[in-house]
């Protein structure tokens, strides 16, 4: 919405509104990667023995004192979010007043097309060409990215693979729609390969959060037998972790 309403460049006062509501949906998505992990951990405890409940039951505290803080720190950066002046310009945009005047005012793009009587074929073939140059664009970042993962198999690497493959679908849903040959398929092959993806990043955050709990001092030093049993979670996590990665990499090479 505020790049619909702000063009580039934007107002400093806008862009340091974007960064802001950047900040917060950041910490409310580390809320909500907590709300997911503590039902993943909860299902994982109704299924173990009762040794290993008391394990996923100390997870579970863990996850919840770090879901507090981060829907804290949410809260905290929301309450800078001023939106009073996009609310506004918003209904200055959306009111008869604002949208005749942008009736009123043709732009010169408009204009000269007017007095040429090509613009619009022009614009529709320039459209298509940047489209399909974004397509290329996309595409060759994700076949980079997999070539780099492919070489350095590391969890930021991968990570990149799962953000070049979601932009990729992005664009790609967009030529679904327009009913474009093979989108559909393509769509498929992507949304396959984020699940795999997907799986992969929710234990690999789950991993990190088990090691940030046994990695306090204080944890260590007063429950040392229960560290070592989230220890042997981690372990089994990493084996669940790599079995998601090589069905990634199985469809890749497909």
């Amino acid at each position: 919405m505020l790049d619909l309403l702000y063009p580039p460049p934007p107002p400093g006062e806008i862009r340091s509104l974007r960064r802001k509501i950047r900040r917060a949906r950041r910490a409310l998505s580390d809320a909500r990667n907590c709300d997911m992990h503590i039902e993943r951990v909860r299902s994982a405890r109704r299924r173990k023995r009762a040794a290993r409940r008391e394990t996923w039951t100390a997870v579970e505290h863990y996850l919840l004192e770090r879901r507090a803080e981060h829907f804290e720190r949410a809260l905290r950066k929301l309450s800078k979010v001023n939106l009073a002046v996009l609310y506004v310009h918003l209904r200055h945009f959306l009111s008869a007043e604002g949208s005749a005047s942008l009736v009123r005012q043709p732009t010169d793009h408009a204009l000269h097309a007017h007095h040429h009587g090509s613009g619009q074929a022009l614009d529709e073939r320039d459209s298509y060409q940047r489209i399909g140059a974004t397509l290329g664009r996309l595409h060759g970042a994700f076949r980079s990215q997999v070539e780099l993962a492919e070489r350095d198999p590391r969890g930021p690497v991968v990570h990149g693979v799962r953000i070049a493959a979601k932009r990729l679908r992005y664009l790609i849903e967009v030529f679904e729609e327009l009913e474009a040959a093979g989108s559909a398929e393509a769509l498929a092959w992507l949304r396959a390969l984020q699940q795999h993806l997907g799986n992969w990043h929710d234990l690999d955050v789950l991993e990190e959060l088990m090691i940030e709990m046994v990695a306090r001092p204080h944890f260590l030093r007063d429950h040392l037998d229960l560290a070592l049993e989230v220890q042997k979670l981690i372990l089994k996590n990493r084996e669940t972790k790599q079995v998601f990665l090589d069905r990634t990499f199985q469809m890749l090479r497909e």
